[in-house]
């Protein structure tokens, strides 16, 4: 059996960073690093690409920044963001997905089975996107309950 080849998004990448005082944020922290954990083990296919690299070389916080650069290294290998990528953010953009989440989204689906975000906006649109794009898109706690009962 093929390995999934997943996608985490940069507002999952932060999330074991960010305050766990609320029981959402920590639950997502913990299925993330879940999840890098077994793309270290390489349960998965971990893929990044060019506009997470740019998001997190432009993140405010050098702290964060350091330690969510530090994940990047766990990447099997990098999407770069080109025409077919930039195509496919424009049409995702007419559905209402803006900006790096439009970019992430187009990048993934090149090469990619799940896109993993925490991000609600998105998750909302996914089945109006699932016509345009070719991946899954879950939240990682949803990702992390699927993977274990499959």
């Amino acid at each position: 059996m093929r390995k999934k080849t997943i996608y985490l998004d940069v507002c999952s990448l932060c999330r074991p960073f960010d305050d766990q005082s609320h029981e959402r944020i920590r639950l997502e922290a913990e299925a993330v690093v879940a999840i890098l954990a077994r793309c270290e083990k390489g349960t998965y296919k971990f893929l990044l690409s060019d506009a997470v690299i740019y998001e997190i070389a432009n993140m405010p916080d050098p702290i964060k920044r350091m330690k969510v650069e530090q994940i990047l290294a766990l990447a099997d290998d990098i999407i770069s963001v080109d025409e077919k990528v930039a195509a496919l953010a424009g049409k995702l953009e007419k559905q209402g997905i803006h900006g790096m989440d439009a970019l992430h989204l187009a990048s993934a689906d090149r090469r990619c089975d799940v896109f993993i975000t925490t991000d609600q906006a998105i998750l909302k649109k996914s089945g109006e996107l699932s016509s345009i794009l070719s991946l899954t898109i879950m939240n990682p706690m949803n990702f992390v309950a699927e993977e274990i009962y499959e």
